[in-house]
Order: structure tokens, then sequence, then C-alpha cells
């Protein structure tokens, strides 16, 4: 068995399944619902495994958001400065409003999650970015939370996407920095 994904991020994430989305419906209505649709500008491009990510990835290895920074050129956000912003309130309106951010800061009250719907995160072609197809704001959610309530790894599909890390942000309107 390769090693997937072929990035970092190998070394936080340990694959449980391999998916074939067109084989396996259930799956695929749960990528779907789970990303609200933003798997769709990819999907035809990505290899996908179901696997165990430690959380501590969140302040290891540079993971992208699917907010794109208005403020800045259409970025995406970091989840790092994400989490930074959060904490000190300095999130650009022009990029989260405000009924975003209560959900935010209400899933991070919450921890733990329940297990469905699993996150996404893909890797470019280059193995060296990451962006996290996280349309119920987890990880943002996480990475604000008291690091007593952080859990320790979670279940999420990892998706290897052929496309270059510029080509998968023009999916998603953004823009590399």
């Amino acid at each position: 068995m390769s090693i997937f994904p072929k990035g970092e991020l190998s070394r936080f994430f340990r694959e449980t399944e391999y998916v074939n989305v067109t084989q396996d419906s259930r799956l695929w209505e749960e990528l779907i619902d789970g990303t609200r649709n933003l798997i769709y500008p990819i999907i035809a491009c990505t290899e996908l495994r179901i696997g165990i990510l430690r959380m501590d990835v969140i302040n290891s290895l540079p993971l992208h958001t699917i907010f794109a920074r208005r403020d800045r050129n259409d970025t995406p956000y970091s989840l790092t400065d994400l989490a930074n912003d959060l904490e000190f309130r300095m999130v650009s309106r022009l990029t989260i409003d405000e009924p975003t951010e209560k959900t935010i800061r209400s899933l991070a009250a919450t921890l733990p999650f329940p297990r469905l719907p699993r996150p996404m995160l893909v890797e470019d072609s280059a193995a060296k970015h990451y962006l996290l197809l996280d349309a119920n704001k987890r990880f943002p959610a996480t990475a604000i939370s008291a690091r007593d309530k952080m859990p320790h790894a979670i279940e999420v599909f990892v998706g290897r996407c052929t496309g270059t890390w510029s080509e998968i942000l023009g999916c998603f309107g953004m823009k590399d920095a």
C-alpha cells in the first residue's frame, strides 16, 4: 500500500478505508451533505480515503479553510490565522459574517462532536498544501477550543487531488497568496 496522503499530512493520518464514491451511494451522499456540495468541483480528480486524523495537525501543519479572505485578495484563510482572529475578535466581516462566527463559537463550546458528518481535507498534487472542505466548521471550532476539550483524533475524509494548489483554489474562487 502506498503512503496516503503523500505529504506531511501522512504523519497525522492513519487510513482505515479506501473510498470509491461512485460505487457507494451512502458515502457519496455523506460527502455531498458533509461538505455542503463543496466537493463537487474536485470530486472527479480526487482520490479519497477515510481514516483517523490526529488533531495535533492543527498546530503542526498549515491547513487552509474554505473561507476566502475578501480583505486579502481572496486568498484562503489559514486555520491558524482564523483561530487567532477569532480569539482576538479581529475577523473581517468581508470574509466571515457574524452568524458564521457565532456558529463557530457555539460549536467550540460543544466539543466533542458527533462522528458524522466527517470533515474533509484535500491535498494538492504537489503534496504541499491542504484545504479543509469543512462546511460544518468543525476545524475552526476545534482550533479555538480549550486544549483540554480538543479531541485527540477524529475520523475524516482525506483526498489527494490531481490539481495544483492554484487550480484547486480557483475552483472555489480563491487565489494563491
